[in-house]
This record gives structure tokens, sequence and C-alpha cells, in this order.
């Protein structure tokens, strides 16, 4: 014996030169005596049972917490035997905290290990043959316990088996924790939460459960390391009485992370009633190495979700590309504007406003010969407007055409000359 119990209240066996044939189930007893004649006794009933590291044995978490509805799986994890020399699995089941007490039972075997049994099937692994059972309801509150035995029968029994306690869908006032916490990447994070007894209650045991992404979520943190999503095996941890630690904060623990308080009653004697809590959540922000909060802005994720990079990379590239097709762009309408392929002025024909304000039916275009006396004025746009001799048009007009002749009063003629051209074009405006 180890330590002063009447002042630790703790009592410590240690073995030495220890045996397979020690054990493997060790069980503490305290009794209280008077006058030398024991008065009253406690025992652990669930013992705790030796594992040597290599022999066949089989390992089982003491609790699986579950949300009302959700898909369960009950691990029993098998060391030191190939699973390929499992011949028969048996889950018992029942409200007794000892597995050999629970009478009830499904039983697999090698050739229907895949077969369903109502919501319940076994799932197999290279290292484990778990429970799974489909939509939970509170009938499957109870102790579950793995049984298994190999094709030259050997057999390895649990000895008190896996809680299974569930858990309403609602945020317990009794758990609290912190709304938003941001952290660097590769630091470490303390997510706090505390939690306060029922008023009267004492409980016989508490326990505290960390689950990702949502309460349904894999699990961050959980005493038996079976639970524990790899992701976070080996680097999360309780500290104080609830608060979860995680090192080396990954991109990818970027969620919502929940607490889960278990809290067992002695409700009669050898009777025992569990309760589930959990808080409303702490979303946990990580900024990424090497730039500031205000730089850097994450929307949540959950454990299966993607990491930023994939999502960024495309962005950047896209951005990038842009730009350098509006460069492009506009070097290519620089060159196209010095060679005159756009931007060029057109010269077209020009009329004073008079000319352009005559009804087209009073509008005549004709070719006048040369001989045809004119005075003419250039303006500033290239433009020569000649003013014409009317009685040789008139002569001219009279003889070599059948339209009908320009009277006396019209107004004054102009004529716009294109000077790249060599024929000159006049337009006759009449104007009654």
């Amino acid at each position: 014996m180890v330590g002063d119990p009447q002042r630790d209240r703790t009592a410590t066996i240690r073995i030495q030169n220890l045996k397979e044939n020690d054990g493997p189930m060790f069980c503490c007893r305290i009794s209280i005596h008077v006058n030398m004649r024991e008065k009253q006794g406690w025992q652990n009933r669930h013992g705790t049972y030796i594992y040597f590291k290599d022999q066949f044995s089989i390992e089982q978490p003491d609790v699986v917490p579950a949300m009302l509805g959700e898909g369960v799986s009950i691990p029993c994890v098998i060391h030191n035997q190939s699973p390929d020399n499992i011949e028969e699995i048996v889950w018992r089941f029942g409200e007794n905290i000892l597995c050999s007490e629970n009478n009830q039972y499904f039983k697999w075997n090698k050739q229907n290990f895949t077969q369903k049994v109502g919501r319940w099937m076994v799932q197999k692994s290279e290292t484990m043959i778990s429970l799974h059972v489909m939509n939970v309801t509170y009938s499957e509150i109870r102790q579950y316990c793995c049984e298994v035995k190999t094709n030259s029968g050997t057999e390895r029994k649990s000895a008190h088996g896996s809680q299974v306690v569930i858990a309403e869908h609602r945020n317990d006032p009794g758990v609290t924790q912190s709304d938003i916490l941001s952290i660097n990447e590769e630091d470490s994070v303390t997510i706090s939460c505390s939690y306060n007894d029922p008023p009267g209650q004492v409980p016989l045991w508490r326990e505290v459960f960390w689950r990702v992404g949502s309460p349904s979520g894999p699990f961050a943190y959980h005493p038996s390391e079976l639970m524990v999503h790899p992701s976070y095996r080996g680097r999360s941890q309780i500290i104080g009485s609830a608060d979860l630690q995680i090192n080396g904060v990954r991109m990818s623990d970027h969620t919502t992370y929940y607490c889960f308080v278990m809290l067992k009653f002695c409700i009669g004697n050898n009777k025992q009633n569990s309760t589930l809590r959990y808080g409303s959540g702490t979303q946990l922000q990580i900024i990424e190495k090497n730039r500031t909060s205000a730089e850097t802005t994450v929307s949540p994720r959950t454990v299966s979700s993607t990491t930023p990079g994939p999502v960024q990379i495309p962005v950047i590239f896209a951005g990038v590309g842009v730009l350098l097709f509006l460069i492009l762009l506009c070097i290519v309408l620089i060159i196209l504007k010095k060679k005159g392929v756009i931007c060029r002025k057109k010269e077209s024909k020009k009329f004073s406003p008079s000319a352009s304000m005559a009804p087209q039916n009073d509008v005549r275009v004709s070719n006048v010969p040369s001989s045809i006396t004119a005075t003419s004025q250039e303006d500033a746009g290239g433009t020569v407007y000649a003013h014409l001799n009317m009685e040789s048009l008139q002569q001219g007009k009279g003889k070599t055409n059948k339209e009908r002749p320009l009277s006396s009063d019209n107004q004054v003629l102009y004529a716009a000359v294109k000077p790249s051209t060599d024929q000159v074009i006049y337009a006759a405006v009449h104007i009654s």
C-alpha cells in the first residue's frame, strides 16, 4: 500500500514483478471497523483490468456520449490479434454496470458480420469491431459489452463495457462557454468551459467531453483515445475542471467547439443515473501565420471542411489574369490608334447650314463645267465655298436639262469642294 488513505482519502497499491497470472482484475474495497469488526463496507464493482502488451485483449471506452437521433459507434478494440482470426462477436447490453449481469445480447459470426439486426450492425476494421446503432433513442441508454471469440477458441470479454448517455437537442444554461476566440496559427489555445451542479445534488462522478463542428460532431477530446478524432489525437487535453487545450493550432481547427459535461448520481443501492449537458459552443477563429487579424478573414469550417488554400489560390490567379488582360487591351488600342485604324477623323462632305436645311426635292446635284465663273473662299476646315454666277448656270441648264429653270428669286448658291478629289461637286439649292 502506498500513501496515507486517511489523510489523502486515496488508497494505492503497488505490485512488483507483475506476472501474467496476476489479476487481471483488481478491485478496491473500503471498510469501516468498530471494535475490530467490520460494520460497513463499499467496493468498486468495475475494478481495474490489467492488459499486458503482448497478450490478446479487448478495450472499450467507459462512456459514449450521443445526441438524440444521431448514429453512434461503440468501439471494441482488439489488441494483439488479427480481426481475420475472429470467429464470433457478441454484444451484451442491459441496465447493470457489470457485463456478466446483462443477459440480453446480439451475436454475429464470421458468416454474417455484415448482417443488420434492426438498427444495429457490426462495423469491422483492421483493429476494431464496433457496434453501430442508427438513430439512437432513449431506449439505447444502456451498458454495452463486447465479447470476442477467435477461431482457435480463445475468448475475451469486457468487464464493464461502455455506457451510452444521450443529451437532448438544447443548450444547457448551466454550461457556460465564450462565444468567439481568436488565435494565431501554430499557437496553443485554451477554450474555457464552466458548469454548475444541480441544486441540492452532489454527483458521484463527473466527466467532460468536447465535440467539434456541431453537438453531434467528432470528438476533439474524450477520456478514451479510442473516441478522439485522428486530427486531434495527441494534441488535446483538459486543463482544470473542463477547459480544452489544443496544442499546435492548425487552419483546419477553425470551427465551433461544444463542451459536454456528464454527471452521475446515486439513486439507490447499486443504482445510478447519468445526465449529459452541453454548452452553446465557442467559435475558434484561426489567424493565418504571418498575417494579422485585420488582413485575414476566414469563414467557419468543420473538421471535414476544406482548408483555405484551395479556395484562395484560384481567386488570386483570376485577379492577375484580369489585370494582364486589361494591360494587353490598352497596348493594342494604342497601337491601333497610332496606325490610324481607330479614332481617325472622317473627311466627309460638308454643306452650309442653308444647304442642309433645304427640302430634299429642292436639292439638285450636277457636274458643272469649269467655265462657270465663281468666287471662292476656304474656311479653317479645308472646305471651299464658291459663289456661283447665276446667269451662266441658268443658261447652261436651260439648254441641256429638261428640268425646270431656276428663277431669278433664288438665293445665293454654294458648292462644297473636297480638295482631295479632282472632280468638283456642286450642290444647287433652290429656295422658293
